[in-house]
């Protein structure tokens, strides 16, 4: 009769057959003081009355026992050797040695049912953590050649000792007991022991069919893979990673929306899934959708940030930036900042997205840090002082300005909007003085009708009159329709009683726009000067 220990589990009976005839149990092995009670379903037979008859030298002890019953059991006395293994188990009840040749003794006589039932035993033991005498399904010590005194060897190899039964043997097991309580009647168990081999050999074998798609894949033998890696799928249909194996396959294949299936729905079974999202982004890309690309990007990212150089989550977050999608933006901002605390472009972009938002204060802050680590960069200068002119803080973003204009001397755009920045934060400070410079630089910087208009309202505030004349002629020179320009010429005229010429400049205005009341109050006013009393009712 074929042994099951043989047939099933090769590994046990490779350790039984290593023992002696003679070979000794280890006599310091302590008894459990636990009783550990049979597992659920099986049955345990008492001794029958021929086992009973056997003749046994009473008192003996559990090692004794065990050692006469391996002798029995290698000279093909069945029943001596199941009596022995029997009164162990009455001796200690949580011998999985014992129930283990029990069970090979019970096999070879030919009681297959009570034989499932002690390898179903002497699993539950060693699943249970219970300490083992010598040797265990699950955690199997091995025999060794005793020497010529009965004594056990030393030099025991340790890794024996900590071998685990594996995954296919404890497989095998449950299909041996599946098949005899089958070939019994016993349908309930056969499908509870066929149904535990079943959970421990399909992902195995899903494992398997992956691996070898992926070898065939490499192959090129891409048909090969594609049947393998569907039958995975079959046997475990929420495997994210097969899933996205497949999709690989199909994008190699240039299959592009089959790939982009499959990898959305490893996505959908593992949301977690990075590498789906990864390579989802690289298939939006090849067929020009930059969009879900970028979308597919930063979810990777998100979950795998360290995939990215710090600035490269500045790069996305322009990018970002550009779609409108700014939160996801910031946080791309942010995970740069966090990745590298001293990246202070980082800073200075994640300020630019703030303001965006209008969260200005946090802008403001963002930029201050970006400041603080490069202190000389007239870029970070500039968008510092434009969140504290939002936020009304004139004083220090006349500080920032004027740092501007230091450090870029020979930047036109950048001193043009220095400049311009800085006159506004001091005219609203009212520093109108101080404002003036920054009037003058604009008209030399950029010459045109309203920086010399502008100029001209500058000298107007300070009173100096003459060089307010020069600047407004000066402007209608360059736009002669732009009426305000020769309202206020008129007026700076009449402040220093050129009266007719103020007169003049005042008519001029109407003629390019008789309704503004303003020209009109002021042309009055230079009449009754002259004493054209008609005249000024006329004008005003």
């Amino acid at each position: 009769m074929l042994n099951p220990i043989q047939h099933y589990f090769p590994k046990l009976h490779r350790f039984l057959s290593n023992s002696s005839e003679n070979s000794d149990i280890d006599n310091s092995v302590e008894l459990s003081p636990h009783t550990l009670h049979p597992v659920q379903g099986s049955t345990l037979h008492p001794a029958d009355d021929k086992a009973s008859s056997v003749s046994i030298l009473l008192p003996l002890g559990k090692t004794e026992l065990l050692n006469r019953g391996h002798a029995f059991l290698k000279q093909g006395q069945f029943k001596e050797a199941i009596a022995h293994y029997r009164h162990v188990i009455q001796l200690d009840p949580t011998s999985g040695t014992a129930y283990q040749y029990l069970a090979e003794a019970l096999s070879q006589q030919g009681d297959l049912e009570e034989s499932a039932d002690c390898y179903r035993q002497a699993i539950a033991l060693s699943i249970s953590g219970s300490a083992l005498e010598t040797s265990s399904p699950v955690r199997v010590t091995g025999w060794v050649e005793a020497s010529s005194h009965g004594e056990v060897e030393d030099s025991q190899d340790e890794d024996d000792q900590d071998e685990e039964l594996a995954w296919f043997e404890e497989a095998a097991f449950y299909l041996q007991q599946g098949d005899v309580l089958c070939n019994l009647g016993d349908w309930t168990e056969a499908i509870a022991a066929s149904t535990q081999a079943i959970d421990l050999l399909e992902p195995q074998l899903a494992a398997a069919y992956v691996t070898a798609g992926r070898a065939w894949q490499q192959q090129g033998e891409l048909d090969a893979a594609e049947q393998v890696y569907e039958k995975a799928i079959a046997i475990q249909p929420q495997s994210a990673s097969t899933h996205a194996r497949l999709a690989s396959l199909y994008a190699q294949q240039q299959r592009f929306t089959q790939a982009i299936a499959y990898y959305q729905q490893a996505i959908a079974l593992d949301p977690q899934f990075a590498g789906a999202y990864w390579k989802l982004a690289d298939l939006w890309e090849q067929i020009n959708e930059p969009d879900q690309a970028l979308t597919c990007r930063y979810q990777a990212l998100q979950l795998s940030p360290d995939w990215a150089t710090p600035p490269e989550h500045v790069n996305l977050g322009h990018c970002l930036c550009e779609q409108g999608k700014l939160d996801w933006a910031i946080s791309c901002y942010q995970q740069a900042i966090q990745s590298d605390v001293n990246f202070s472009e980082a800073y200075h972009h994640l300020g630019q997205a703030l303001g965006r938002q209008g969260n200005w204060t946090t802008a403001a802050e963002a930029h201050q840090q970006a400041v603080l680590r490069d202190s000389y960069n007239a870029q970070f200068n500039a968008a510092l002082g434009q969140a504290l002119m939002v936020l009304e803080r004139w004083e220090e973003a006349v500080l920032c300005y004027q740092q501007v204009i230091e450090l870029a001397p020979d930047q036109i755009p950048d001193q043009v909007s220095a400049y311009a920045s800085l006159r506004d934060a001091l005219v609203k400070l009212e520093r109108w003085t101080e404002a003036l410079p920054c009037y003058q630089k604009l008209a030399a910087l950029q010459p045109s009708s309203k920086t010399y208009h502008e100029l001209g309202d500058a000298y107007s505030q300070t009173q100096q009159w003459t060089h307010a004349i020069t600047a407004f002629q000066q402007a209608i020179e360059l736009q002669p329709d732009f009426f305000w320009s020769h309202n206020n010429l008129g007026y700076a005229l009449l402040q220093i009683e050129q009266v007719q010429a103020s007169v003049s400049a005042f008519q001029q205005a109407l003629q390019i726009n008789p309704a503004f009341h303003w020209t009109h109050y002021n042309l009055g006013e230079a009449l009754v000067k002259l004493a054209d009393w008609d005249g000024a009712i006329r004008g005003l």
